[in-house]
């Protein structure tokens, strides 16, 4: 918030007047994972900018092609990947397994246990999937402070992390192709709607 406060300090009150629930995942009134964001919505204004001088039909059809073109890559790529996880997630483990290898783990019960990170003390409770630095509750991606607990334990991460996140779960998300548009030839176009003459807005 300084560093936004420095850029223009109208932002920062009007962040906090809106609630923290409408920009931050950490305050949330609904679980929005790791990738349930906007985003989708900025990559489509950037990639279709000129399209959108297009008429209706032709728009339409150059974002079908664009979509089938992403899907397909999206596929090709959970298909070239071959661990548990998505590419994307299995980095980001890898990352956080990283940073777990410098953390020291004391057992408090089964399930609950103390992580320390220097002068820091985190306590992770496995059997919730919860951490006290908010960030494994959050993501549903196992943080480095669960990464060492479950190092300490000998466990794996699998079942701590969302099926979501699983190389399986991608592959089912991008089976369903996005289908070809035949030749305009080859419409059947029902004639009530074939005859219906659409008039420019006043």
């Amino acid at each position: 918030m300084s560093k936004i406060e420095e850029i223009d300090p109208r932002v920062k009150a009007y962040s906090y007047d809106i609630g923290y629930h409408r920009w931050s995942r950490v305050h949330a009134t609904v679980n929005r994972t790791w990738t349930i964001t906007s985003n989708i919505a900025e990559s489509l204004n950037v990639v279709t900018k000129y399209a959108r001088e297009l008429s209706i039909v032709e728009l339409l059809e150059y974002m079908r092609t664009l979509l089938e073109r992403w899907m397909k890559e999206k596929l090709l790529k959970s298909k070239g990947t071959f661990t548990y996880l998505g590419y994307k997630f299995n980095k980001e483990l890898d990352d956080k397994r990283t940073l777990s290898h410098k953390l020291r783990v004391r057992d408090s019960t089964d399930y609950v246990h103390t992580v320390l990170d220097g002068v820091r003390r985190y306590i992770v409770c496995l059997e919730n999937k919860r951490c006290s630095c908010g960030q494994f509750q959050l993501d549903e991606l196992t943080c480095p402070h669960a990464l060492a607990t479950l190092r300490h334990r000998d466990e794996s991460f699998e079942e701590y992390c969302s099926p979501y996140y699983t190389r399986a779960n991608l592959l089912r998300t991008y089976e369903i192709p996005v289908n070809p548009l035949p030749d305009e030839s080859k419409w059947n176009v029902p004639q009530h709607i074939s005859k219906e003459v659409v008039k420019s807005p006043t």
